[in-house]
């Protein structure tokens, strides 16, 4: 549910003081997830690994290059 991945039954969470419900992006932004099977691609390096889950949470292009710049 703090993912999104499972729709929300009852009550309420925040991430960051971010309402899980209403403000799920925002949230997002704020932890790491990896599912116990097939969270990687065998065809995808590690960068379009990075790359492409950081695109799908939210992070602008530059900042997927800020990554690799640390």
């Amino acid at each position: 549910m703090l993912t999104g991945d499972v729709r929300i039954s009852q009550g309420n969470a925040s991430v960051c003081g971010f309402d899980v419900g209403t403000q799920l992006d925002s949230a997002r932004k704020h932890f790491g997830y990896c599912p116990q099977e097939d969270g990687l691609d065998p065809l995808l390096t590690a960068y379009e690994q990075l790359h492409l889950f950081g695109r799908l949470r939210g992070l602008t292009i530059a900042e997927t290059k800020l990554v690799f710049m640390i």
